[in-house]
């Protein structure tokens, strides 16, 4: 009598097929570490401008105070003092801005200027 016998995988091929699987997932945890290793060189090449925003960020209650003339007065004298000492040019005039620092409101300080350069404004 014939007898059929299950088929079985060669031990050598049972082997291969779980180290392929080894190999994948070895594989699967390297491409992990890769992007996380990506990742962090990312966040530190990043940081300085993190700190560099979180600076500027803090300011913003203090501005958001300011009247009208005054943070216009505020973001033209930090403009000068980012070009100052970035490039080393030396900052503007501070008679300008100490100038109009005195004003109360921007009707003074339009009335100071036309009357310095002798400008009569045209009625609307």
């Amino acid at each position: 009598m014939l007898t059929i016998e299950p088929r079985a995988i060669p031990p050598s091929r049972k082997r291969q097929r779980q180290g392929d699987l080894l190999g994948q997932a070895l594989i699967n945890i390297e491409r992990d570490k890769l992007k996380l290793l990506q990742d962090n060189k990312r966040k530190i090449e990043n940081n300085h401008l993190d700190a560099d925003r979180h600076f500027f960020e803090s300011l913003i209650p203090h501005v958001q105070k300011m009247d009208p003339l005054t943070k216009l007065q505020f973001r033209s004298r930090v403009q000068e003092l980012g070009i100052h000492y970035s490039y080393g040019s030396p900052p503007a005039s501070s008679t300008s801005s100490s100038t109009y620092a005195s004003y109360q409101n921007p009707q003074q300080m339009e009335t100071s200027i036309l009357a310095r350069h002798k400008t009569v404004p045209r009625r609307r």
